[in-house]
């Protein structure tokens, strides 16, 4: 069964990873999801060519794929029951290189609508920040957590409960910082994965209390610091 996007409804069964991170593949093995891994993306920065979520993007029963690297998974995809759909990435330069970072959250969308592949829809929430699936951790249809306030204000004018945290806490090579989208992303309904260990982050206890009162675990794929991995795509579920 295919994943809804960003929230799955049952046991996650497949994902994509950058293929530089393998590092996390035995603890998802222990949970039981096998990994399917993304080559690096030649058409963005070095610094972030590992990133799924610069490549790939869940809407629905559609997976938009991006670049040489997702057309590469376009036949896998599909034999996986994804309808699929290639989007060229516009450049190796913030904000050309994030057309498929948007982050989707039950019936809403997030993006920057003048650079975003996803088509305008009715609750589309529009925000400056390109690299949105990056910059949020989507707890549930109705939560999620970021350190970007600009996204944390459109969120809660959208009605949504937010969890803001401060930035830093994350790491990402070559930058001073990532965020905290970049390292997690869920494996059931319950459960929140990390890339690293949560108790970390300066934030750690607002963030497991936001957590745990919406019934969501932490599941730590591995120990000392979070690594922004560029998420994870969730692609079937059992």
């Amino acid at each position: 069964m295919l994943c809804p996007p960003n929230l799955p409804t049952g046991r996650v069964d497949r994902l994509l990873l950058g293929a530089k991170y393998r590092r996390f593949e035995r603890a998802l093995e222990a949970f039981g999801t096998r990994v399917i891994y993304l080559s690096d993306i030649p058409e963005v920065d070095p610094r972030l060519s590992g990133h799924a979520d610069l490549a790939a993007l869940a809407t629905g029963g559609r997976l938009l794929l991006g670049g040489a690297a997702g057309a590469e998974l376009e036949s896998d995809m599909r034999a996986l029951g994804w309808e699929t759909q290639l989007v060229p990435i516009g450049g190796s330069v913030y904000p050309k290189d994030a057309a498929l970072n948007a982050c989707v959250i039950g019936d809403f969308v997030l993006h920057n609508r003048e650079i975003s592949a996803v088509p305008f829809c009715e609750k589309f929430i529009n925000v400056r920040q390109g690299y949105a699936r990056c910059a949020v951790c989507v707890v549930d249809e109705r939560s999620i957590i970021t350190a970007d306030a600009g996204m944390a204000r459109a969120c809660e004018a959208a009605g949504l409960d937010v969890l803001r945290v401060s930035a830093g806490g994350v790491e990402l090579p070559g930058y001073a910082y990532g965020f905290i989208g970049g390292v997690s992303f869920k494996l059931a309904p319950d459960v929140m994965a990390f890339t690293g260990d949560i108790r970390t982050h300066q934030d750690a206890d607002a963030i497991l209390s936001f957590l745990h009162s919406r019934g969501v675990e932490e599941y730590c794929l591995g120990g000392g610091a979070l690594l922004d991995t560029g998420s994870a795509v969730p692609l079937t579920q059992i």
